[in-house]
């Protein structure tokens, strides 16, 4: 399923593939790398690509929007 938040396209792969990226964008794009203890989870947002790239599960976060969704 193809996800798309604000013209940023989000690929949920894995970690080595996250790490892959990272290193392919850096120093050509700006980006900003985060990681989640909790979730063991790496997300790179590179502005460059304007993708969202992320080893969380993609039912993970989808589970988290809807309960954001049921509290408002």
């Amino acid at each position: 399923m193809d996800i798309r938040i604000n013209n940023f396209e989000c690929e949920f792969i894995s970690e080595g593939k996250v790490k892959d990226a990272i290193k392919e964008c850096e120093g050509k794009h700006v980006q900003q790398i985060a990681y989640s203890s909790y979730h063991e989870a790496f997300t790179q947002i590179c502005f460059g690509c304007k993708k969202i790239r992320t080893s969380l599960k993609e039912d993970d976060v989808k589970q988290k929007d809807s309960e954001v969704v049921k509290h408002e």
